[in-house]
């Protein structure tokens, strides 16, 4: 049995902030296919630590929880999914190298960092996400319950992940996501963080 943790989070990369989306895709790739537990701990916490910095400058997020088997399957199945089909990435980019955003509605630029676990159920780390995620619906989408899950992210032991799948949509920073691009339909899934 198996148990999902994912988390995805919008972060505002526009004026000098724009090289954080190349800083977040090399701490994501940085992770080689294979790693050691002791490799994925130093990752775990590097992103965790990375986005507790950038939640400031997060808009939007979603994370997700499930302790169902085949649902959490399923779920983590689509998040993976993404590094395949693209789902959500531009295809044209949103600014010309050193001249800035092609059209002055996107003055605000975004990269959405997403990673998700499939956690060995009734393992310690399963338990204290199962007891994290356990937030009123009121606080669901809270700056604070981000924080909170965030910091909860190094205590999760890599021996109890079974498969963990992380990414930057986009890859490059002259692909950047826009505002106009978060209001569409391929990211309505994500709430407003309040």
């Amino acid at each position: 049995m198996r148990t999902l943790f994912a988390m995805e989070l919008s972060v505002r990369v526009d004026g000098e902030r724009i090289g954080l989306v190349e800083e977040l895709r090399g701490l994501v790739q940085g992770v080689p296919p294979g790693a050691s537990r002791r490799q994925k701990q130093v990752f775990f916490r590097a992103l965790s630590a990375t986005l507790l910095r950038e939640l400031p400058f997060c808009t939007r997020g979603i994370w997700d929880f499930s302790d169902d088997a085949t649902e959490a399957r399923r779920m983590f199945d689509d998040y993976a999914a993404v590094l395949k089909t693209r789902k959500g990435a531009r295809a044209e980019p949103s600014m010309v190298a050193h001249q800035g955003p092609m059209r002055s509605s996107a003055a605000a630029l975004y990269c959405n960092v997403t990673f998700a676990w499939l956690v060995v159920s009734r393992s310690l780390s399963a338990q204290g996400l199962a007891q994290a995620c356990r937030v009123p619906n009121a606080g669901l989408w809270t700056r604070a319950t981000f924080t909170h899950l965030l910091r909860l992210m190094p205590n999760v032991n890599p021996a109890h992940v079974e498969s963990d799948v992380a990414y930057v949509i986009p890859g490059r920073s002259h692909f950047a996501l826009t505002a106009e691009d978060l209001a569409g339909s391929e990211f309505e899934y994500l709430r407003a963080i309040e």
